[in-house]
């Protein structure tokens, strides 16, 4: 009968560690930390990524507080883990505007992705004519055309080239005749995926409707 395998220490599980990277960590209790990490080992190619419960406690000089890893943890191939991820209809939060998290990502989630697509570019539509200045009856291609004219537009960076100044015109005025317009006038059926994208997309652009208004260049 052959013996079971012995179980490493923890010394020798991380001395097989080539590297180990925080991603993220959260609090979930008064003693007790959630973190995300990537690890690769010396004998594998792959990435893991490892998500782990750590309690405070001290160092071995009881100097220092530090955070110890537990046994209640999972680790996966980073692959697989980001395969899993794509079952969701969300994505991270960070990457989405203020402004956008509340509907877009509820809408996203609930699989409607038409709303996701039409609220997500009427919302940059709405911030423009707001930071602007300009009436409600200004709507659209044009509405961008008007804010981001080259030396002239409210929105525009007078600091950047004029061709830079063109391309922002561009950008805006491209993002809303593509993407908002047709939501606006009859039924579309975006992917999952094409939903994601814009609602990223257009807190990028309201990123930069935020950097005008705040003096700054933000230029695309």
């Amino acid at each position: 009968m052959s013996e079971k395998p012995k179980k490493k220490s923890r010394r020798q599980r991380q001395a097989d560690i080539q590297n180990e990277t925080c991603l993220a960590q959260v609090k979930n209790k008064t003693h007790e930390w959630i973190r995300l990490s990537r690890v690769t080992y010396w004998k594998n190619r792959s990435d893991f990524l490892d998500l782990r419960s750590f309690f405070r406690g001290y160092d071995e000089d009881g100097d220092r507080e530090v955070l110890h890893p537990t046994k209640r943890g999972i680790q996966v191939k980073e692959d697989v883990f980001l395969d899993l991820l794509a079952g969701l209809d969300t994505v991270p939060p960070w990457l989405v505007h203020p402004r956008l998290r509340g509907t877009c990502l509820k809408a996203l989630r609930s699989g409607d992705y038409e709303r996701v697509q039409f609220e997500a570019l009427r919302s940059v539509e709405v911030a423009v004519r707001r930071v602007g200045g300009f009436p409600n009856n200004l709507v659209g291609v044009q509405l961008m055309r008007r804010a981001f004219e080259p030396n002239k537009g409210p929105l525009a960076d007078l600091t950047a080239d004029p061709a830079e100044q063109e391309a922002a015109a561009h950008l805006f005025a491209g993002a809303i005749g593509a993407l908002k317009n047709p939501t606006s006038h009859r039924e579309v059926s975006p992917s999952r995926e094409k939903a994601a994208q814009t609602l990223v997309f257009a807190s990028y652009l309201l990123g930069v409707v935020d950097d005008r208004a705040a003096g700054g260049s933000g230029t695309p």
